[in-house]
C-alpha cells in the first residue's frame, strides 16, 4: 500500500535539488507492487519529456524498470540488503543519513490512525529529523520541529527545504523527542501498567 501513496511524491527529488533523495529497492525475482505500481505512472514520465529503460506497455513490470523510472525522476537508489541487511548496518545507514522522507501506506493515511514508523523513532533517537507523511500522529506527537509531518507535494517540498535550512534545531528536536516519548526507561513501564489493568 506504501507504493500508492509514494507515487503522488514519485518528482520529490526534482523539486528539492540539490538535496539528495533516496529509496531502498529490492531486486525480486518477480516484479514488486512498486513495479507494477510504477510502471502505471510510467505513462505520465514518457508524456512529459520522455523516458528510456521502462518497459514498453505488453511488458511484465520489473524492479529493474521500476528502479530506472525511480532514477529518472530524480532518486538514487540502493539495494536494502547492502545499506541495512543486518542490525549494524541498519544502525549505520540511520546514522550516516542526514534525515528520513517517507510515505506512510495508503490505510493509515487514509484512515488517520496516529500510525507512527519504528523506523521513524530510530531516526529520531540517532537525532536525525523525519518528514512523515501525516497519518494522525500529531494529535499525540509534537511536530513542526523534528518531526515534520506533510501531506501535499508542496508540503513534502517545504518540509525539505525547512530542515535543509536549520538543521541543527531540527537534528536536536529530534533527538529531545526520542528521548521523551520513545525511551524504553519512560514508555515500557506506561505499556506494562496499561497493558495489565
Amino acid at each position: 500500500q506504501k507504493d500508492v501513496e509514494f507515487g503522488r511524491f514519485l518528482r520529490l527529488p526534482q523539486h528539492v535539488r540539490p538535496a539528495t533523495m533516496e529509496v531502498a529497492l529490492s531486486r525480486l525475482a518477480r516484479p514488486s507492487t512498486l513495479a507494477i505500481s510504477l510502471k502505471r505512472m510510467r505513462q505520465s514520465a514518457v508524456e512529459s519529456g520522455g523516458f528510456e529503460g521502462a518497459e514498453r506497455e505488453d511488458e511484465t513490470p520489473t524492479d529493474a524498470g521500476a528502479a530506472a523510472l525511480l532514477r529518472h525522476s530524480g532518486w538514487a537508489v540502493v539495494d536494502p540488503v547492502e545499506v541495512c541487511g543486518d542490525l549494524d548496518t541498519y544502525r549505520n545507514y540511520v546514522q550516516s543519513s542526514k534525515a528520513e522522507w517517507s510515505v506512510a501506506k495508503n490505510g493509515y493515511v487514509r484512515g488517520k490512525s496516529g500510525w507512527f514508523s519504528c523506523r521513524s523513532a530510530c531516526y529520531l533517537a540517532a537525532g536525525r529529523p523525519t518528514i512523515v507523511q501525516s497519518t494522525g500522529f500529531e494529535a499525540v506527537l509534537p511536530v513542526g520541529q523534528g518531526i515534520l509531518p506533510f501531506t501535499t507535494m508542496e508540503e513534502a517540498v517545504e518540509a525539505v527545504h525547512e530542515v535543509e535550512g536549520h538543521y541543527d534545531l531540527h537534528a536536536r528536536a529530534a533527538r529531545a523527542i526520542a528521548t521523551e516519548y520513545f525511551d524504553a526507561k519512560k514508555v515500557l513501564n506506561r505499556l506494562l501498567e496499561d497493558a495489565f489493568t
